[in-house]
């Protein structure tokens, strides 16, 4: 560890997006506190990179673990330097409403996304 690096807090850290930010983190000697609503899933980084991963439960819909989540990962590291809120849910596509019948125009759709 560099003193540049920086410490990370990574929601949604399982796959994707989160996980790619975790290991490009890991592998540039940062430490990270990766989350996940299954810690098991990020049980081979915790393998791989030892003491520089606090891999810790978090499901974003509950606020009040949430909240503890990062003060466990400040307490652990001393400091969050980057905050990556990844985890939550998205519904792609498109939705349409019933066409209007006085106008015979559609509706303008609705917001589809919610995250965390």
């Amino acid at each position: 560890m560099t003193s540049a690096s920086k410490v990370w807090f990574i929601t949604g850290a399982s796959r994707g997006f989160g996980r790619l930010w975790a290991q490009a983190a890991l592998e540039r000697g940062d430490r990270v506190a990766v989350t996940a609503r299954d810690t098991s899933s990020v049980k081979d980084l915790v393998e791989a990179y030892g003491e520089a991963v606090l891999a810790l439960k978090l499901d974003v819909t509950d606020r009040a673990t949430a909240g503890d989540a990062v003060r466990q990962a400040a307490k652990q590291f001393g400091r969050l330097d980057v905050v990556v809120n990844n985890a939550g849910y998205g519904q792609f596509g498109r939705s349409r409403r019933p066409r209007s019948r006085s106008s015979g125009r559609s509706s303008r759709p609705t917001c589809l996304a919610r995250c965390g």
